[in-house]
């Protein structure tokens, strides 16, 4: 999983607060609520296209998602968990060949309970009954792509109109 960073324009701040004529507490304001607002934006759209692109349903993914904002919330970071889901939380279904789970086809593998009497999809590692591996899908590729090629084009122009309609928010509530 890659880091990536937005970075945004302080010029680009001040000429919207320059058409509201607005005062450095109104700035302030608006600018907190505007990355609150984008980080939880943010947030969904990536569970949506993750959702998208692996056929996993939205309420397994979102339990993955994460957003912290620091100290005076002008800072946010928005986290996933990438990392691999087992194969019993997608509905899995037992079929001639196999177990399927959403979009993730797994030949030769079955579904039974563990020893705490919970579903689990395995396959045998050799041709001897045991050991058994648990399935896993794997995530981490499709969340790297929804980033890059879905929310971080979309978030600077997104950002910019939230702190525009919470400027003029601020400015009129006055």
């Amino acid at each position: 999983m890659s880091k990536q960073y937005m970075q945004i324009s302080l010029a680009q701040i001040e000429a919207i607060a320059r058409d509201f004529a607005a005062t450095q507490k109104d700035i302030e304001a608006a600018a907190r609520r505007a990355v609150s607002k984008t980080s939880r934006w943010c947030g969904g759209l990536l569970v949506r296209m993750v959702a998208r692109e692996t056929g996993i349903q939205q309420k397994t993914l979102r339990p993955r998602l994460r957003i912290y904002t620091r100290g005076n919330h002008m800072t946010a970071r928005v986290f996933f968990g990438a990392s691999a889901i087992p194969l019993a939380g997608l509905n899995p279904r037992q079929t001639a060949t196999g177990v399927v789970a959403g979009k993730v086809e797994r030949r030769r593998a079955f579904i039974a309970n563990n020893k705490a009497d919970e579903r689990q999809v395995y396959r045998r590692v050799s041709r001897e009954r045991q050991p058994l591996a648990i399935q896993f899908a794997h995530i981490d590729k499709e969340v790297d792509f929804a980033v890059l090629n879905e929310v971080l084009p979309l978030l600077e122009s997104r950002f910019y109109r939230i702190f525009e309609q919470e400027l003029r928010w601020e400015t009129r509530k006055k």
